[in-house]
């Protein structure tokens, strides 16, 4: 009989489900399952940044252009984040996607949006790369994934 590899975030998921269950009413959503030291899953999906107390949505599934982006952020409870928001999520010790896998395992390596506009260029955005960690501006219209943020509640 093959036995199920666990994930920390596995176990720690089980134990909390067992003092659910044991202490009867607890709400699930009060919940936090840390993520090594810097990141908090939430029980709604997001990600909390323990060193911004930001808090990172799901990545979306298609790309999109920049204004879609937008709205795509705003449905999802934040906003797109800035190109400096964005780039503390990078870690250059890691490639292909250039970030923690455990607390962004949704993260493709391909570009996302910010919310900020090059200087002189209002039909240019800036775009991070999570394949290694790269920045640069190109044209709202085009298609990029986008991660929402908000501030910590």
């Amino acid at each position: 009989m093959v036995k199920k590899k666990e994930t920390q975030l596995s176990v720690l998921r089980e134990i909390r489900d067992i003092l659910i269950e044991a202490r009867g009413s607890i709400d699930k959503r009060s919940f936090e399952v840390k993520v090594g030291e810097r990141f908090i899953k939430l029980s709604d999906g997001w990600v909390k940044d323990s060193q911004t107390g930001l808090e990172w949505g799901p990545s979306s599934s298609e790309r999109m252009s920049w204004e879609k982006g937008k709205t795509y952020c705003e449905k999802a409870g934040g906003r797109l984040p800035t190109v400096r928001e964005l780039e503390l999520l990078i870690d250059r010790t890691k490639y292909n996607p250039a970030v923690d896998k455990d607390a962004f395992p949704d993260t493709k390596s391909a570009w996302y949006w910010t919310n900020e506009v090059v200087a002189g260029y209002s039909d240019l955005a800036w775009i991070v790369y999570f394949d290694y960690g790269y920045v640069d501006g190109y044209g709202k219209g085009y298609g990029y994934y986008v991660r929402p943020v908000r501030s910590s509640q």
